[in-house]
């Protein structure tokens, strides 16, 4: 165990820490956790991927959108929201059942 927890002062003491006051957001908590620099900089990156990802999904909806009806000529015409999880799955279930198939 102790040489478990002198790798992990290591891996801390090499890579550093860094405040992550970003997760009290909406919250009325002021603490600020103090996080491995290697998380933090991970969940930054992901953040960054999710915007990628979902402003090529918006042109991919925008697209299919234009053949369908071409009065739609912009990403920014299009707006994506959140969906419950149970919600999705009663709509794929629904349109499953109605024998929607691609």
């Amino acid at each position: 165990m102790a040489r478990n927890v002198g790798r992990i002062v290591a891996a801390l003491d090499k890579h550093g820490l860094s405040a992550d006051r970003e997760h009290n957001y909406l919250s009325s908590k002021m603490l600020t956790r103090i996080v491995p620099f290697v998380i933090y900089d991970a969940h930054e990156k992901c953040k960054a991927i999710g915007r990628q990802l979902e402003r090529e999904l918006r042109s991919m909806i925008v697209s299919h959108l234009q053949r369908l009806r071409p009065t739609v000529t912009r990403d920014s015409d299009v707006s994506l929201r959140p969906l419950p999880m149970r919600r999705f799955l009663e709509r794929f279930r629904e349109a499953r059942d109605d024998g929607y198939e691609r």
